[in-house]
């Protein structure tokens, strides 16, 4: 991850995040509790759900995943580069966050989902 414009940069009003996924990559089911979220697709192709919704994504799509609305998204099989953004800012911090978590050997399935509740994100099983 890449990070283009960081909520400090923005006076809080969002973050921009460049991100590089591997094939058939991407985070379990969530929502976020106030953080709207948004991807402009770079390059290969994505497979997004918002809540019933099943959006295709390629190369010059727009996807807005609203907070609140359980939402996740794949990569194809041969990965992807997008766009990321957060309004308002700050998602960034937990993905630094999370990079913490997941190199320490005793970090827990818990332990990261109490991490994304301090940062108003909550895991969901999927459905």
């Amino acid at each position: 991850m890449l990070v283009k414009a960081g909520s400090p940069a923005t006076g809080g009003a969002f973050s921009l995040v460049e991100t590089v996924n591997p094939p058939d990559a991407g985070p379990p089911l969530h929502l976020h509790h106030t953080v709207d979220e948004a991807f402009y697709v770079l390059d290969g192709s994505y497979e997004f759900f918002c809540g019933q919704e099943r959006i295709d994504a390629g190369p010059g799509w727009f996807v807005f995943l609203p907070h609140g609305v359980p939402h996740r998204y794949r990569a194809g099989p041969e990965g992807g580069r997008v766009l990321m953004l957060f309004a308002p800012g700050g998602t960034e911090v937990y993905f630094r966050d999370i990079a913490v978590a997941m190199a320490d050997e005793t970090t827990t399935e818990t332990t990261l989902e109490q991490l994304a509740e301090h940062h108003g994100i909550r895991l969901l099983d999927e459905y």
